[in-house]
């Protein structure tokens, strides 16, 4: 009888070990699924916000990039003359320039030349005096000249086709300043006389065209 109470006394022992073992071993696998668990929950978060903070990025780079280039291309205007041959970048504020081919004419020097009168539709619009037809064209003469310009152009020429601007290869393009005052009021000479200077300044872009 008393080995028999000493066996099952050792036996509840052993007993309540297993039962404790399992329990921390059903502790712990908890704690891993938990801690696994809350670990995956808390990274799409930190993805998304990354994801979002990088598109808005990306949008106004995007936005921005029109802007530069329509004020960029905004601000000058090609002006060509076919009939001589040849191109001007103005500005836009005397983008409304007109022109009026003239009659061909022979230089002292044998050398074919034509020329072109010019003004802007706003000058011609504020006096009649100030058109290509006027007295005085507000923009001057452009000469458009076969050969080579003379090297002495006082004397061979006697300022019958303006100054040098450029020598192409087969011809020459001069200008003649204007000669006198167009319009009658002095709003419309200062007017006249900003438009020549942007037109001079512009003159320095001629570049030729193919007809």
């Amino acid at each position: 009888m008393g080995k028999l109470k000493s066996n099952q006394c050792g036996f509840s022992v052993i007993e309540v070990i297993l039962v404790l073992v399992i329990i921390v071993l059903i502790g712990g696998v908890g704690w891993l699924v938990y801690k696994n668990h809350h670990k995956s929950t808390t990274t799409p978060v930190t993805a998304t916000s990354t994801t979002k903070s990088t598109t808005s990025t990306s949008t106004k780079t995007t936005t921005s990039t029109p802007a530069t280039t329509s004020t960029t291309t905004s601000t000058t205007t090609f002006f060509k003359i076919p009939e001589l041959s040849i191109e001007i970048t103005v500005p836009n504020t005397i983008k409304d320039v007109v022109y009026k081919v003239n009659s061909d004419t022979t230089l002292s020097t044998g050398q074919q030349t034509q020329s072109v009168t010019l003004s802007t539709q706003t000058l011609t619009n504020l006096d009649s005096d100030c058109s290509v037809n006027g007295s005085a064209p507000p923009l001057g003469t452009i000469f458009k000249t076969a050969g080579q310009y003379p090297a002495n152009p006082d004397v061979d020429l006697n300022n019958a086709s303006g100054s040098l601007l450029k020598q192409f290869s087969s011809f020459y393009i001069a200008w003649n300043s204007p000669q006198a005052a167009c319009g009658t009021s002095t709003s419309t000479q200062s007017e006249a006389l900003a438009d020549t200077n942007l037109f001079k300044t512009a003159l320095q872009t001629i570049q030729s065209i193919t007809q």
